[in-house]
């Protein structure tokens, strides 16, 4: 138990330990006894929340092993991710099957985000109300104004809290993540962003790559105004405001834009968001102009849109910036192959995609072999033979 200072209230740990007695006042906060209200009532299961759920599936399965488990539940660990990102994994039963019986019996007495998520709001704030850690509304909302994680409020409100275990931590944390959530929407705390890019990536997994977009397409926007001067990439970036999170922002940038280009080819929106992302990237991040995928992207992005004159640019521009690596000449090939591969051959251009390739081998760039440059170029020759014969 732990007991909220100059109270003498003694509050549960647990979420099996939060049944209120028959006349006691219900939890819901609706001031009747708990026998006239909501006993008896059928619980909602978490799993009846969709949209809730994706915000909880956790993208990256690299912490599912006992080690990295067990080094992320330690103190002062080498696996360093934030208190709501770990509370998170908890959602996923692979979690307390790679963890070791120590760590299990932590893991499973712990709250999770959906039974948080479950509770209305009333709910929550009667629960808090009774340690003296929250007042009103309106003074969380203006504690949120000088923060940008909900875990930083609940790890003041710890501060005050005599006794307080670990899972009675999570509580007030995934508290906090959850109020910040429904009264301040339009000031995501770092746990809201980090909720969307798991919504986008759940999406993604579903073949919903518009909706995937959308998620991620609120992470951008999110981030990008929190950018300073000081920050010329995304790894500053997320050791700055994104450290610790469930993907870091050059992978999920990197996903960003794979699921523009391969979507782009049905859904021109789609690709128009991601077009306007990698530009929008550029232009706050100018450092990730170093990264050629990037441009390379971009290129990609506007042949499929059929904006063929600004994908060459795109590419051109690699070339002459870059004449030692293949990213200018492959994605400029590809795009010239486009429609030959969709069967419409086009003599002329296919002889262009065999000259930058031949010139690529011929200079030769460093990653030809990264590319598969010689392959591309064989497959190149066997169209202009087809369509010489058609």
């Amino acid at each position: 138990m732990w007991t909220a200072p100059d109270s003498g209230k003694e509050l549960p740990r647990k979420k099996s330990d939060m049944k209120p007695g028959r006349n006691e006042l219900c939890p819901c906060g609706s001031g009747k006894k708990y026998k006239k209200c909501c006993l008896g009532k059928p619980v909602q299961s978490p799993a009846t929340k969709g949209v809730a759920e994706r915000r909880f599936r956790f993208p990256v399965p690299s912490f599912y092993t006992q080690a990295a488990l067990e080094e992320a539940l330690k103190p002062g660990g080498t696996v360093q991710i934030h208190p709501y990102v770990l509370l998170k994994l908890r959602e996923d039963p692979r979690i307390a099957e790679a963890a070791r019986p120590k760590d299990r019996a932590r893991l499973l007495e712990s709250w999770k985000p959906s039974e948080l998520a479950g509770m209305s709001t009333d709910e929550i704030e009667s629960r808090l109300s009774l340690t003296g850690v929250f007042d009103d509304r309106a003074q969380f909302a203006e504690q949120t104004k000088s923060r940008r994680s909900a875990s930083d409020i609940a790890d003041e409100w710890g501060r005050h809290l005599i006794g307080l275990k670990a899972a009675e931590l999570d509580f007030l944390r995934l508290a906090a993540c959850e109020l910040w959530r429904r009264f301040c929407p339009d000031r995501p705390s770092v746990e809201m962003i980090d909720d969307w890019l798991c919504e986008g990536y759940a999406f993604a997994a579903e073949a919903k790559p518009a909706e995937a977009l959308a998620a991620w397409w609120k992470v951008w926007e999110a981030l990008r105004s929190r950018l300073t001067a000081e920050m010329t990439n995304l790894e500053e970036a997320g050791e700055r405001l994104f450290f610790g999170m469930s993907q870091c922002l050059s992978n999920w940038s990197q996903d960003f834009r794979l699921e523009a280009i391969n979507a782009s080819v049905k859904n021109p929106e789609c690709g128009e968001l991601g077009i306007r992302f990698i530009r929008e990237l550029l232009a706050a991040l100018p450092e990730e102009e170093e990264r050629l995928q990037v441009t390379g992207d971009l290129a990609m992005l506007y042949f499929n849109l059929q904006r063929d004159a600004e994908g060459e640019d795109c590419c051109q521009k690699l070339i002459r910036d870059h004449p030692e690596r293949a990213t200018g000449y492959v994605h400029l090939s590809d795009g010239l192959l486009r429609d030959s591969f969709r069967g419409a051959p086009d003599s002329a251009r296919i002889r262009r995609a065999i000259d930058l390739l031949e010139r690529a081998l011929a200079k030769p760039v460093t990653d030809a072999e990264d590319f598969d440059v010689a392959s591309r170029l064989a497959e190149a020759r066997d169209l202009l033979s087809k369509s010489a014969r058609s």
